[in-house]
C-alpha cells in the first residue's frame, strides 16, 4: 500500500499505545439515566483524548468481531483498519472514561497512502474494488470526491438507549459547522430505517448488497443545520427509545 500508508498507520499504532498505557475503561457500565457526553475527537489536536478513541476501538472489536464474528483485522483489544488514521474524526458517546458508543467520520476528498494502492473512504474504495469481500455494486454510480460530503462508518453502541441517536445528531452538528452538505452512511438496512425515524431524509446511493457479514447499503443524507433547534421543540413523549444499531433487523 506504500509507505505512506505505513507511516500514517505507525503514527495512529503510537497513538493507540500511549493511550493504551494511560487510560483504564470499566465496561460494566449499567444504563444510563442521562444521556451521556457525546465528544468528537479529531486528531492531532486532540491527542490527550486519545484513550476515548482507543476504548472505542475497543468497543468495536466486541461487537464486529467477536460478537458478529465479522473477518476483520483486530490487535490484542482493538479493531483497527486503514481508515482509523488521523484524517479521521470520531464522534464518541461517554461517560467519563467509559465508552458507550461511537462512529468514525472521514471526508471523501480524504486520501491515504502514497504507493501503488491509495486509499479514500470504505463506500467508494468498495465501489473501486479495492476491498476484498466487499461487494462492488453496492452504488449506482461512482461515489463521490467533495469537500462537502463525509463518510459516516462503524456506528456501533453499547446499550439500549438512544446513544446512537445522539451521535448521529452530533454528527450532524459537527458537519454543518464544518461547512458539509451531505453525509454517506454504510451499514444494515436498518439503519437508513433509523434515519428515517429520526427526521433525516436518506436517499439510497444502490441496492441492498450481501456478502458472507450479512445484508447492507449505502445510502447519504443532506445535513441539517437546525437539526438541534428541531429536537429542542420535540415534545418529550415523542422521543423515541432505540436498540443498538447492531441489534437492529
Amino acid at each position: 500500500c506504500g509507505c505512506g500508508l505505513r507511516a500514517c498507520r505507525c503514527a495512529t499504532f503510537w497513538a493507540w499505545r500511549t493511550a493504551r498505557r494511560s487510560t483504564y475503561c470499566d465496561t460494566r457500565l449499567e444504563s444510563p439515566t442521562e444521556m451521556p457526553t457525546i465528544s468528537v475527537v479529531e486528531m492531532p489536536t486532540a491527542v490527550r483524548r486519545y484513550g476515548l478513541v482507543v476504548s472505542f476501538l475497543e468497543l468495536r472489536r466486541q461487537i464486529f468481531v467477536e460478537k458478529l464474528d465479522w473477518p476483520l483485522y483486530s490487535y490484542e483489544k482493538i479493531e483497527f483498519e486503514q481508515y482509523d488514521t488521523f484524517n479521521a474524526v470520531y464522534i464518541i458517546a461517554h461517560e467519563g472514561p467509559v465508552v458507550l458508543g461511537g462512529a468514525r467520520l472521514i471526508r471523501t476528498d480524504s486520501r491515504v497512502g502514497t504507493g501503488r494502492i491509495r486509499y479514500s473512504y470504505m463506500i467508494r474504495d468498495a465501489y473501486n474494488g479495492l476491498l476484498p469481500g466487499m461487494p462492488k455494486d453496492l452504488c449506482y454510480q461512482e461515489p463521490p470526491v467533495d469537500p462537502a460530503t463525509w463518510e459516516l462508518t462503524r456506528l456501533a453502541t453499547r446499550q439500549n438507549t438512544d446513544v446512537a441517536g445522539a451521535i448521529l445528531d452530533r454528527a450532524n452538528e459537527f458537519l454543518a459547522h464544518q461547512g458539509g452538505r451531505t453525509c454517506l452512511f454504510l451499514g444494515p438496512p436498518a439503519f437508513l430505517r433509523m434515519a428515517k425515524s429520526m427526521d433525516y431524509k436518506p436517499d439510497r446511493l444502490g441496492p441492498i448488497v450481501k456478502n458472507d457479514d450479512g445484508s447492507f447499503l449505502a445510502f447519504s443524507c443532506d445535513v441539517i443545520p437546525d437539526m438541534a433547534v428541531r429536537r429542542s421543540a420535540q415534545p418529550k413523549h415523542q422521543l423515541k427509545t432505540r436498540a443498538p444499531l447492531t441489534e437492529l433487523s
